[in-house]
C-alpha cells in the first residue's frame, strides 16, 4: 500500500552510464588509430584498441540490458501494484477488510450476516490473489532480467570475463552468421564442458552446481533460440569452417542437454543457507524444441486416394516428423557423458514410444521414404545411452515434464508400444536401448546396478503380463521372436541377469539388484516369450540352468544348511518347462512353426555353447572359479538336465536326473574355501582322485568300476543321501519350488 515503484532513476542512471561507456571507447580507438606512426607498436597498439573498444561496447550494452529491465519492470509492476491499491482502499470503504494474504472479509459489525456481501468477499479474495501472483511473476522476471545485466556488468570489464548471457547471445548471433571468432568458439566450449568430477556425479544421479555465470551464459543460448526452428537451430554453425562447424554444433547439443537437465543447478545464499537458485529441466529448453517433446507427436492424417477416386483413411501421421529426425542428429553430435538424466532425453524416449504406438505413417499426406518405425528406432538410438533417462522412461520417474498439463505418463503402456510393435527390420533402436541397460545390470556402481534392475524389472513386468500379445504381435501368428529377432536377443541377454532375481533367491546371494521378484506365472511367461526366438531361446534357457547349477553349488558351499536355495531352483526349472510348453503350445495352435525346429533347439540348448564366457549373476565363495567350472566342457552335461523329448509335450526338466544336481552339490562343498579332504569319507570319498583330491568328473562317476552309468548313478545319489542329510529337505524345497500352486503374478 507504501510502494512507490520508481525503477526509472536506476534506468536513466545505466543510460548514462552506457552512453559515457560508448563516448570513451570510441575517443580511446580513433586517438590510436589517428597517431602518426607505423611497424610492429603500432600494429599491436591498434589491434588492442579495437578489441578493447568491442569490449567496452559490449559492457554498454549491459548497462543498456539493465536499463531495459528496469523499465519494462516498471511497466509490468506499478499498474498491477495501482489496482491493488485502488481495490484495497474501495472495499475498506465499503466495511471489507483485506489481510495479508490477500483474503477479504466483512469488517465486524453487530448486523445479521449478508450473503451477498459474503459472495463479494469470497469473489474480491480470488480477484486480489490473482493479481498478487500476477505481480509476484512480474516482480521475478524483472529480478531476474536485473540480475542478468548485473552479472554481464561485473564479469565484462575484462578480456577474460568471458561467460555472460549478453555475449551468449552476441556469440549465437555470430555463430549462425559464420563469423566466429576464436574466442567465441573457446567460451562456447568453455560453457559445456564440466570437471571430471562432475562428470561423475551427473552420472551417479547427483546434483552438479554450475557457476553462475556458465549457467547464465548457458541460459542465454536457449533464450536466444526460442524464435527459431528445429532445423535452424540443428544448423547453427553451418556457414563456418568445417572444423569450426563441428565445434559449434557438439556445443549446441550439449547446452541442450545440461540445460535440460535437473539435476544441473546454481547455488545461492538465503541468509547464512545454500539454496538451489536455478535448476536445468524442460522449460529451459527452446521453444520449438520443448514443444516437440511435450505436445502430442501424433495427428489425424488428411485422407489420402486409394487410387480409384475413393479416399482412403490414412490413420495417425506425424506432422513434425523432420523435426524429431534433425533434433536426434543434432544430439548424436553431442557428447554422452553429458547426456546423463536430461529431460531432453526422457521427451525423446517418450515421443518414440508414442509414435510407434500410434503413427501409421510420418508427413501429412503419408507420402514419405521414412516411417513411423524407423523414425522412432532413430529417436531411441540417440537417447539410449542416458541411462537415468531410460530408467525414468520404463519406471515412470520424473516424466511428469515429458506431458502436457494436465496429462499424465503410464510407463507400461509405452514400454508396450515398444515390445508390441513388428519393427519390420528397424531394430537398432530399441535394441541400444536394452543393450545399455545390459551393460549396467552387474556393476560395481551400486547406483547403475540398481537403476539397471529397476528398469529391467519395469521391462520383466510388461512382457510376464503380456504373453499372449508378444506371441502374437500387432495380433497376427507372429511372435516378437520372430518378427524382430535381434530385440528379442537383446531381452533376452538383459533378462538372463535376473533370472534368479525373478524367483525370489535373496539380494546379498546376487550381484544383480533392484529387480524384484515375480509371481510363478510371470516367469513362466517371459520363458515362453524368450523361447519364441530359436537363439535366444538357446541362451536364455542355458543360463537359466546354469543359474540352477549355481543355485546347488551353493547349497554345498553352505554345508548343505541352506535348503531355501533349492526353492529357487526348481521354481527356475519350473518356469523354463512351463514356459517351453506354453511357447510350443502357441506355435502349434498357429500352425507357425514345425516341431522339427523345437528338436535343434532344443539340442542347441543341450550343448550350452552360447553360455561360455558369460558372467553369472550368484555370488558365492571362490565365485569366479565357480563361473568358469560352469562354462567349462567336462561340466556341461549336467547344465540342463535330461534330454529333451520332442512331440505335444516338451519336457526339458532335471527332475529326473537328481544325480546332476547332487554333483553340483558335491562340487560345491569341494570348492568352499578350508574343505576337509573327503578322500578318506566312507561315502563320498570314493568319488574323488586317490592321488590329487579332486573331484572325478561327472563322467568318470558314471563309469566307475566298469558298471553302467545307471547303476553308478543310483550308487552315487545314495551315498550323497547318507553323507549330507540336508539332502532331503534340499529336494523338499525343489519340489515345493515346482508347485504349480505357488504360481501367480506379483
Amino acid at each position: 500500500m507504501y510502494w512507490n515503484i520508481d525503477l526509472d532513476y536506476p534506468a536513466r542512471q545505466a543510460d548514462s552510464i552506457s552512453q559515457g561507456l560508448v563516448t570513451a571507447a570510441s575517443k580511446m580507438y580513433t586517438t590510436i588509430a589517428g597517431l602518426d606512426w607505423s611497424g610492429e607498436a603500432y600494429t599491436a597498439a591498434a589491434t588492442r584498441a579495437d578489441r578493447e573498444q568491442t569490449q567496452m561496447r559490449v559492457l554498454a550494452s549491459a548497462f543498456d540490458d539493465l536499463a531495459a529491465a528496469c523499465r519494462t519492470g516498471q511497466a509490468a509492476m506499478a499498474p498491477i501494484v495501482q489496482s491493488l491499491k485502488t481495490t484495497v482502499r474501495d472495499l475498506e470503504a465499503d466495511s471489507f477488510t483485506v489481510h495479508e494474504q490477500w483474503d477479504v472479509s466483512e469488517t465486524l459489525t453487530n448486523a445479521a450476516p449478508d450473503a451477498v456481501r459474503a459472495n463479494e468477499a469470497a469473489n474480491q479474495t480470488v480477484s486480489l490473489q490473482r493479481l498478487a501472483a500476477e505481480l509476484g511473476w512480474a516482480d521475478e522476471a524483472c529480478a531476474q532480467a536485473i540480475r542478468t545485466a548485473l552479472t554481464a556488468i561485473a564479469t565484462l570489464a575484462p578480456e577474460s570475463a568471458g561467460l555472460n548471457p549478453t555475449t551468449a547471445e552476441r556469440d549465437l548471433a555470430d555463430f549462425m552468421s559464420g563469423k566466429a571468432t576464436p574466442e567465441e568458439l573457446e567460451r562456447l566450449t568453455l560453457a559445456t564442458t564440466l570437471t571430471e568430477q562432475q562428470r561423475a556425479d551427473l552420472l551417479a544421479g547427483r546434483p552438479v552446481d554450475l557457476p553462475q555465470e556458465q549457467y547464465d551464459y548457458l541460459q542465454q543460448l536457449m533464450r536466444s533460440m526460442d524464435g527459431k526452428s528445429v532445423e535452424q537451430i540443428a544448423a547453427i554453425g553451418a556457414g563456418l569452417p568445417e572444423d569450426q562447424q563441428n565445434t559449434v554444433s557438439a556445443g549446441v547439443a550439449n547446452a541442450l542437454q545440461l540445460m535440460s537437465n535437473p539435476q544441473v543447478t546454481t547455488m545461492g545464499m538465503v541468509g547464512d543457507t545454500a539454496q538451489v537458485a536455478d535448476r536445468g529441466g524442460m522449460t529451459q529448453l527452446p521453444a520449438p524444441i520443448r514443444t516437440l517433446l511435450t505436445e502430442s507427436p501424433l495427428q489425424k492424417g488428411k485422407p489420402g486416394d486409394s487410387g480409384h477416386g475413393n479416399p482412403v483413411d490414412l490413420g495417425d501421421t506425424v506432422p513434425r516428423a523432420d523435426d524429431f529426425t534433425t533434433l536426434a542428429e543434432l544430439m548424436n553430435r553431442g557428447d554422452d557423458g553429458l547426456a546423463q538424466g536430461s529431460d531432453l532425453d526422457r521427451g525423446v524416449l517418450k515421443q518414440a514410444a508414442e509414435i510407434v504406438g500410434g503413427a501409421n505413417t510420418v508427413g501429412e499426406t503419408g507420402i514419405t521414404a521414412d516411417n513411423p518405425d524407423k523414425l522412432a528406432s532413430r529417436m531411441l538410438e540417440a537417447a539410449s545411452g542416458d541411462h537415468q533417462a531410460v530408467h525414468d522412461f520404463l519406471t515412470g520417474d520424473n516424466m511428469s515434464a515429458t506431458v502436457s498439463p494436465g496429462q499424465t505418463y503410464d510407463a507400461q503402456q509405452h514400454i508396450g508400444a515398444l515390445l508390441d510393435n513388428n519393427w519390420a527390420g528397424q531394430e537398432q533402436g530399441l535394441t541400444a536401448v536394452l543393450q545399455g541397460i545390459d551393460a549396467h545390470a552387474m556393476s560395481d556402481d551400486q547406483h547403475l546396478n540398481s537403476q539397471a534392475g529397476a528398469s529391467a524389472g519395469e521391462i520383466a513386468e510388461y512382457i510376464g503380463s503380456h504373453k499372449d500379445q508378444l506371441l502374437h504381435i500387432d495380433g497376427s501368428v507372429e511372435s516378437i521372436g520372430s518378427a524382430n529377432p535381434k530385440i528379442t536377443g537383446a531381452l533376452g541377454d538383459l533378462m538372463s541377469n535376473y533370472i534368479p532375481n525373478m524367483v525370489g533367491v535373496r539380494p546379498e546371494l546376487l550381484q544383480t539388484g533392484g529387480f524384484s521378484a515375480l509371481g510363478q506365472d510371470q516367469v513362466n511367461n517371459i520363458f515362453a516369450v524368450m523361447d519364441s526366438n530359436p537363439q535366444t531361446a538357446v541362451n536364455f534357457n542355458t543360463s537359466a540352468y546354469a543359474a540352477i547349477s549355481q543355485l546347488n553349488q551353493q547349497f554345498g558351499l553352505s554345508g548343505g544348511q541352506d535348503s531355501a536355495l533349492g526353492m529357487w531352483a526348481g521354481k527356475i526349472d519350473q518356469g523354463a518347462q512351463v514356459g517351453m510348453q506354453l511357447e510350443l503350445d502357441t506355435r502349434i495352435k498357429d500352425q507357425a512353426e514345425a516341431l522339427k525346429e523345437k528338436q535343434a533347439l532344443f539340442d542347441s540348448v543341450r550343448e550350452g555353447t552360447a553360455f561360455a564366457g558369460k558372467r553369472l549373476p550368484i555370488i558365492g565363495d571362490d565365485s569366479t572359479e565357480l563361473a568358469w567350472k560352469m562354462t567349462s566342457p567336462h561340466v556341461r552335461s549336467w547344465l540342463l538336465g535330461s534330454v529333451p523329448e520332442i512331440g505335444p509335450q516338451a519336457d526339458i526338466s532335471a527332475e529326473g536326473n537328481s544325480s546332476e544336481r547332487y554333483y553340483n552339490v558335491l562340487q560345491g562343498m569341494s570348492l568352499a574355501s578350508g574343505q576337509p579332504d573327503y578322500r578318506n569319507d566312507p561315502d563320498v570319498g570314493q568319488f574323488f582322485d586317490p592321488a590329487t583330491g579332486k573331484l572325478k568328473s561327472y563322467e568318470d562317476i558314471g563309469r566307475m568300476n566298469g558298471d553302467s552309468p545307471e547303476t553308478n548313478l543310483v550308487e552315487f545319489n545314495g551315498a550323497m543321501m547318507r553323507f549330507l542329510l540336508g539332502l532331503v529337505q534340499y529336494e523338499a524345497q525343489w519340489d515345493n519350488g515346482k508347485d504349480p500352486r505357488e504360481s501367480g503374478t506379483r
